[in-house]
């Protein structure tokens, strides 16, 4: 495949704010020293009043161990760099079976804020790979969501809703499309054997998340393990049009007893081009997507922690689509991240947080001249973006007291045949405090506000509150009201696409206003742990201002104007209401479980002329099926997912078929001895050309393979 080659825009000016960013981490060693120091008296008074007992100590436990044992020696000498090389590198390794795959159950979050959460066992006993494969578990019909362009929608929120976030801090941004902005779900990846869990959060997200809301999922990371961790998986599709794609990913974690920590992960997945409805027109792109990360971890005594983290991914496509043709699409997308976090202990009750992150995003697109391989770069974006976050934590009895403070930059700049855009900065600050009081055991309230001010809209008040009662066992009853927005990416408001061989162009528009939404839910749970029960009932409205949709604004007419032009406009007023039903049966005979999700939508109406919203379906359903036998060795699974008929998008000269589509996915794994799995699965063909429209005939086989070793430290001998 011939790659577009990529034309650097010239980097982006630091701006005032930037030094802002960085004031938390740099005072942050004095804060520590002063903290370190005060702790340090106290130890010293205590010390004092001790001695006697630890000179017992000390002597019991010379008896036991002299001093020229090798093993009391080696235990109480100081760790060094060499004693990791000479333990962990020159030694000889002997891998044993990673622990072997148990279920934890998914479950509701106790808390008043409502998080549904969907365990790291279950995402790895399927081989979960991105973000996109793991909302199925989350999201009815979300299965359907195969690529960039198709309609996620969760509780009647679009996808420009969908905020992504691992432990707290952002991961992706979002990338426009004829159908608005997209998170890239698909190009997202997942390794199950290193996170906990997954949540999703409807409102505010987490502290120390900022101004992110909306719909927050939510990559909670593993703590790493005393001793190494190996993983590998390997894995390919096929279709009756040949290889469709192959995928590897694997990972490397390093703890040593000192409380360093170093994680190595990267991977890469190939999409092949094939041709679905056989008319001689490849529908699908050529993709190569692959990522690297390292993560370095320090720990001390549980009183300090600090994170480094580097990550570079990318995505390289090319669109061959018609083989006459003389043109082809060429997209070239590479991020970055780079991150300093760290959660300091100050004493029992008191912890000081903090956040640094710096991501990058360049974005090129080129058509390519299919007989000679030329390159015609139509545009290239740089953007880049800096958060950095400082929040205090006070724990009591029955509550816990959140403050935190954030800064944020964002930037961006483009070049091409398509039009420049001027050098563009935005800066947001703002201050936020949140609160969990427990005034009784079955029932705890939450509140969380933010204050903040952003150069381009000004000011900014967000918050959130919410309960839950719990009146007797087993149920719980909750309520939540918040109040959110989304500001217009940069691409909104200033992006030029022009794609006229296929018919249209988009514009940014710059005079976009924030999309501000207002939310809430009641719900009621009903949970049976010891049975493995649990059912939710949930009924939520959103009345949204300003919502962002792309409009068709000026249709074709040649000569003048030889393709329509789309562009981003603010809808008056917008509301959404439904039901929300989730089901778990997860202790049923014969070792099954058994997993549904069903989403109502009656209402999604655009106010201002009481038309429905575009790309909402009334109903969409998921249930899966799922058992494990022979002591976990062998598991099997069965999902099918369906939505009825999308409403169809203003001017859309394609509109989706009236009628429900479908999607399945059947799939089996056997667990080799503890160490590995080899995994087989199908599903449904997905209509890639617009997967908004439902899937295509035919059927995609995955044949997959996933190793996971461990080693545990082995204990000094007395």
């Amino acid at each position: 495949m011939t790659r577009a080659r990529s034309t650097a825009t010239p980097p982006l000016k630091a701006t005032p704010l930037l030094p802002a960013l960085l004031l938390p981490a740099l005072l942050l060693p004095a804060a520590l020293a002063s903290a370190d120091g005060d702790t340090t008296t106290a130890a010293t008074t205590t010390a004092a009043t001790t001695t006697a007992a630890t000179t017992t100590a000390a002597a019991t436990t010379a008896a036991a161990a002299p001093d020229d044992d090798p093993a009391r020696q080696r235990r109480d000498a100081p760790f060094t760099a060499s004693d990791l090389v000479d333990d962990w590198l020159l030694e000889p390794i002997a891998f044993t079976p990673a622990e072997p795959l148990r279920y934890r159950d998914d479950a509701f979050g106790d808390g008043a804020d409502r998080v549904v959460s969907v365990s790291a066992d279950r995402l790895r006993q399927q081989g979960v790979r991105t973000v996109g494969e793991a909302l199925r578990f989350l999201a009815p019909g979300s299965g359907q969501q195969g690529a960039i362009r198709a309609p996620l929608v969760i509780d009647g929120l679009t996808g420009d809703q969908v905020v992504i976030l691992i432990n707290g801090q952002p991961a992706a941004g979002f990338q426009s499309t004829r159908q608005g902005p997209r998170v890239p779900l698909d190009t997202l990846p997942v390794d199950p054997s290193f996170i906990e869990r997954i949540d999703v959060l409807r409102g505010m997200g987490p502290p120390g998340s900022c101004t992110d809301g909306g719909v927050i999922i939510n990559i909670i990371t593993r703590a790493p393990e005393p001793g190494a961790r190996l993983s590998l998986a390997l894995g390919s599709e096929v279709a009756a049009q040949g290889l469709t794609s192959w995928d590897a990913r694997g990972a490397a974690q390093l703890t040593g007893p000192n409380g360093v920590s170093v994680l190595v992960r990267g991977g890469a997945l190939v999409r092949n081009a094939i041709d679905i409805n056989g008319d001689g027109v490849l529908d699908t792109r050529d993709e190569l997507i692959h990522d690297v990360g390292v993560e370095l971890t320090w720990r001390d005594r549980d009183r300090h922690e600090l994170l480094l983290l580097a990550e570079l991914a990318g995505e390289d496509a090319e669109s061959p689509g018609n083989p006459r043709a003389p043109l082809v699409d060429a997209t070239s997308i590479n991020r970055s991240r780079f991150l300093l976090s760290g959660d300091h202990r100050l004493s029992d009750t008191l912890v000081l947080r903090h956040r640094n992150q710096v991501d990058t995003l360049d974005y090129t697109f080129s058509k390519l001249v299919r007989e000679s391989g030329v390159s015609n770069l139509r545009a290239a974006t740089t953007q880049v973006r800096t958060r950095s976050s400082l929040g205090l934590e006070l724990t009591g009895a029955r509550h816990t007291l959140s403050l935190e403070t954030c800064a944020e930059t964002l930037g961006v700049a483009r070049t091409g045949e398509t039009g420049d855009v001027p050098r563009t900065s935005d800066a947001a600050f703002c201050l936020g405090v949140h609160e969990r009081w427990r005034p009784i055991e079955a029932l705890e309230l939450q509140g969380r506000a933010l204050a903040g001010y952003h150069t381009e809209f000004g000011r900014r008040l967000l918050g959130e509150l919410a309960l839950a009662w719990t009146p007797a066992d087993p149920l719980t009853l909750r309520a939540e009201l918040s109040h959110t927005d989304r500001l217009p990416s940069l691409e909104e408001r200033y992006l030029y696409f022009d794609h006229r061989e296929v018919g249209y162009a988009i514009e940014g528009n710059p005079d976009l206003a924030p999309v501000r939404t207002t939310s809430g839910r009641l719900g009621a749970t009903l949970r049976d742990a010891p049975r493995g029960l649990a059912l939710e009932l949930s009924a939520f409205v959103h009345r949204q201002r300003d919502l962002i949709d792309v409009a068709l604004v000026a249709p074709a007419s040649p000569p003048d104007r030889p393709v329509a032009l789309y562009s981003y406009i603010n809808i008056a007023n917008a509301r959404t209401a439904g039901l929300d039903v989730i089901g778990r049966a997860h202790r049923m005979p014969g070792g099954l479980r058994l997993d549904a999700h069903y989403t109502w939508l009656p209402l999604a109406v655009d106010l201002a002329d009481n038309t429905r919203l575009p790309l909402r379906s009334m109903h969409a359903a998921t249930i899966q099926l799922s058992g494990t036998w022979l002591d976990d060795r062998l598991t099997a699974w069965a999902t099918i997912g369906a939505t009825s008929a999308l409403s169809a998008p203003d001017g859309e000269p394609d509109p989706p078929p009236d009628r429900v589509t479908a999607i399945w996915n059947v799939g089996a794994g056997w667990a080799v001895r503890d160490v590995g799995t080899i995994r087989l699965e199908g599903r449904n063909l997905l209509n890639v050309t617009d997967p908004r429209w439902g899937p295509a005939p035919g059927v995609h086989l995955r044949a997959s393979l996933e190793l996971n070793l461990a080693r545990a430290p082995q204990e000094a001998q007395p």
